[in-house]
């Protein structure tokens, strides 16, 4: 007759610890930086970094350049999407000017220092910046801008 009794008491001493490991599953599960892929879309984009490999560490142009990067903030007027979208800024954290395609860099002879990226309408806004202070909506040193759809859009 207490058997049952038992066994309930030591089921609710499991519960917490039941629970513990179904939530560190999950979070091991889920991948903290996915990787994006985006498909070059503008003009800019195909003949100078072509399809690039995005998360907030690090972005990979044309499958083999890559530049390290660290999370800043997010920040309006940074892009120059049709909406002004508010941006994440990164800063390149390891600063290189290597050439990405064609003898093309991404900020001709001078390496860039700052990336945003916004997305609106299915259409990811690249904007590099150079300058060794973060840009400002007013007083940014933007170089080159690049646009491209998620790889996985189905309409392009």
């Amino acid at each position: 007759m207490k058997l049952p009794a038992l066994w309930k008491q030591s089921q609710s001493r499991k519960a917490p610890l039941l629970c513990a490991i179904l939530i560190f599953e999950l979070i091991s599960c889920t991948p903290a930086n996915a990787d994006e892929r985006w498909i070059a879309l503008s003009t800019t984009a195909i003949s100078i970094t072509g399809n690039a490999v995005f998360n907030p560490t690090k972005i990979t142009f044309d499958g083999r350049v890559s530049f390290p990067l660290e999370f800043v903030g997010t920040v309006a007027g940074l892009t120059y999407d049709a909406k002004n979208s508010p941006a994440s800024l990164y800063r390149i954290t390891k600063l290189k000017n290597p050439v990405i395609s064609s003898g093309n860099q991404l900020c001709g002879d001078t390496a860039p220092t700052y990336m945003s990226v916004s997305k609106d309408d299915g259409i990811i806004f690249l904007t590099v910046f150079t300058g060794t202070h973060p840009p400002i909506a007013e007083h940014n040193s933007w170089c080159a801008t690049f646009n491209y759809v998620p790889a996985n859009d189905p309409g392009h």
